[in-house]
C-alpha cells in the first residue's frame, strides 16, 4: 500500500521493512542532521532517483520529489516529519519511481 497510492504515514514497521528490501534503499552521509535538515540533492544521487546532483536539483525545482508524501521544492529538506517509525523516509521521484532513506543504515 505504501508505494500504491495508500498513505505511507499510516503504513505499519513491517510495510515498510517489506518496502526497504523492495527499492532501492540507502543511509544518511555521515555528517546528516536530522534536527536541521537533510539536504535531499545528494541523497537522491545516491538512491539513484538522479543521475547528477543538478538533475536533482531541477527535479526539486520541477516538484517532482515527495519524501513521505510531501512535495520536496528546491529549498526544501527532509525533516522529522518526514520520517516514519523513527528511521524511515520514502523517496519518490514522479508515480514510479521509489527509494527508502533508512536513517539506521550506514552510508558508503
Amino acid at each position: 500500500a505504501v508505494l500504491f497510492g495508500g498513505d505511507p504515514s499510516e503504513a505499519s514497521a513491517d510495510a515498510w521493512t517489506v518496502v526497504a528490501a523492495e527499492v532501492d534503499t540507502v543511509g544518511p552521509a555521515p555528517d546528516a542532521d536530522l534536527d536541521s535538515g537533510i539536504d535531499p540533492v545528494a541523497v537522491l544521487v545516491d538512491a539513484g532517483l538522479a543521475s547528477s546532483k543538478s538533475e536533482a536539483r531541477r527535479f526539486l525545482r520541477d516538484g517532482s520529489i515527495r519524501a513521505t508524501g510531501r512535495q520536496l521544492d528546491e529549498d526544501g529538506q527532509i525533516g522529522s516529519d518526514d520520517v516514519r517509525h523513527g528511521r524511515f523516509v520514502l523517496l519518490a521521484r514522479g508515480k514510479k519511481r521509489y527509494a527508502v532513506l533508512d536513517l539506521e543504515k550506514t552510508s558508503v
